[in-house]
């Protein structure tokens, strides 16, 4: 029951709240530890795989000394 003073403190009936419970945190730190144990099992099959060459590895490299001669 509750008597606002704009009712002129007539009494007015109200829903009894309940106390909150906080299950979405428990909940919220479940999905962030399964996440995080998958995001390391990506790391670990990550570094286990061939790393492939560098795209610049297949074009010959010009020295440098002749780019210069060309230049002069």
């Amino acid at each position: 029951m509750e008597y606002p003073k704009t009712g002129g403190g007539a009494p007015t009936a109200c829903p009894v709240k309940e106390k909150p419970t906080f299950g979405y945190v428990q909940k919220l730190m479940d999905c962030v530890e399964s996440e995080s144990s998958k995001q390391k099992s990506r790391k670990k099959q990550k570094a286990s795989s061939p790393i492939p060459p560098q795209l610049s590895s297949c074009y010959s490299r010009v020295a440098k000394e002749d780019v210069v001669q060309v230049k002069v």
